[in-house]
């Protein structure tokens, strides 16, 4: 099964096992943080004993380790505290040695601990994504604010892996003293820390000491933070890490998913007995009525202005279902207003008209009349010719940037040395067929067919 959510975890007061695994020899010892029981993936805390040895090898799964404190030495180089390793699964590292001890976290990918003796790499070893840093003086701390939205300021982040294909990475990361942040967060992915020094507290699982460990699933909540004279901690996520920050610490798991995929179910309407949801559509939020599944389709409306799926009511749902409404008529037809893809809008004779900052919900008839009316000034003065006598149909209109004619959905400039009030049909023609064509992209040339080879 997939890791169950450990969270606060301090792993001081429990014992080393020895590690019996085929291979990793005599003076390992481990402390298993976290485990997926179905892949073998797991993280570990790992203590070498002094004259620890291990031979020349690999593994077939991904290894990130970091040390903690003392040092391992592979080869003729010797590697303290706060350094990091990628090795890709087959890469083959050189014998390892622990003169005085050590404490590792160690962090399988992907499957089981497992090391084969072996001084050449798996043929299909990716040998480019080896990795060795110097967390401590290689890299600089940078703002938390690299990633958007951002934690307070006061939280500090060094990287140490990114996963181009899954977006998972690998950090230090730090709080400096006197830190807090308010709210609560959570995210898509799943998440995991160990503390390397210091104590930090959280208000669902109070504090997280030196040794502090948690592996989180994805949208469980957490928050608020605190820290009062800081830490330093190693983070992991397995995709990309994307804060959800609310101030509700009783939002379940289901619920906090549903946020952040953008749908929240409502209720039922009370007249249809039929589901209403709030979520993200092509256009931005909106309310749905039914099931996408079923074979009558469901009815959709926008969200109003000032509404948000996280805040909205039922009852506010169930009223955007009352849109369109009909207000009355003018000039013997029908005035609706609605909401739709730009905003709240009027319609009459086949025009839409902007609502502006009126309600669609309480606007009346007058107001409605007032805008068209406003609409049709607006159009006239933007009129200066209409040629409909023959097809197709030539209007010469005033715009933004000065006089042009349009022609169905095609645009033409009119030259600064001519009056557009003067144009007449054929001369209007004579502008569009002297106007310059758009540049489009080049067509690729076509290969050269090979020539024929001499009998």
């Amino acid at each position: 099964m997939p890791r169950p959510h450990i969270e606060p975890y301090d792993e001081r007061p429990t014992p080393f096992k020895r590690m019996t695994l085929p291979g990793f020899g005599k003076g390992m010892h481990y402390k298993m943080l976290s485990m997926d029981t179905d892949t073998g993936a797991c993280s570990l805390l790992v203590k070498f004993e002094s004259g620890y040895k291990l031979p020349p090898g690999m593994s077939y799964s991904e290894l990130e380790m970091f040390v903690v404190s003392g040092s391992v030495t592979y080869g003729d180089t010797t590697y303290g505290e706060g350094y990091y390793f990628l090795i890709p699964p087959g890469v083959s590292m050189p014998q390892m040695t622990v003169k005085r001890g050590a404490k590792v976290i160690m962090f399988y990918n992907y499957g089981e601990p497992s090391f084969i003796p072996s001084d050449e790499d798996h043929p299909l070893a990716e040998r480019h994504r080896l990795s060795i840093i110097n967390s401590m003086e290689d890299l600089a701390w940078v703002q938390g604010n690299r990633i958007v939205p951002s934690v307070a300021s006061g939280c500090m982040l060094k990287l140490l892996k990114y996963d181009i294909h899954t977006e998972a990475h690998t950090f230090l990361y730090c709080m400096t003293p006197g830190f807090s942040q308010d709210n609560i967060s959570y995210h898509d992915c799943c998440e995991e820390s160990y503390h390397i020094w210091g104590t930090s507290w959280m208000m669902q699982f109070g504090d997280l000491p030196t040794g502090g460990y948690f592996w989180r699933p994805p949208y469980i909540n957490h928050g608020a933070f605190a820290s009062k004279n800081g830490i330093i901690a190693i983070g992991r996520t397995d995709a990309h890490l994307h804060n959800y920050f609310h101030h509700n610490p009783w939002t379940t798991q289901k619920e906090n998913a549903d946020r952040a995929v953008g749908e929240r179910l409502l209720g039922l309407d009370p007249k249809t007995g039929i589901n209403i949801y709030v979520r993200i559509g092509r256009y931005g939020p909106m309310a749905q009525l039914g099931e996408s599944s079923e074979e009558e389709k469901p009815k959709f409306a926008s969200l109003r202005k000032g509404q948000s799926i996280e805040s909205i009511t039922l009852e506010e749902a169930i009223d955007l279902f009352k849109l369109p409404r009909q207000v009355g008529q003018f000039e013997n037809k029908v005035v609706t207003v609605a909401i739709g893809r730009f905003g709240p809008y009027v319609r009459h004779d086949s025009k839409f008209v902007s609502l502006g900052e009126y309600d669609p919900m309480t606007i009346e008839l007058d107001a409605c009349i007032e805008l068209i009316e406003a609409k049709r000034k607006s159009d006239a003065e933007k009129h200066i010719h209409t040629f409909d006598e023959e097809e197709p149909t030539i209007q010469v209109l005033h715009g933004r940037w000065g006089p042009y004619i349009k022609v169905e959905k095609t645009n033409y400039k009119i030259p600064k040395d001519v009056e557009a009030e003067d144009l007449d049909r054929a001369q209007c023609l004579v502008i569009m067929e002297n106007q310059p064509k758009k540049k489009g992209k080049a067509k690729p040339k076509a290969k050269a067919k090979p020539k024929a080879k001499k009998k």
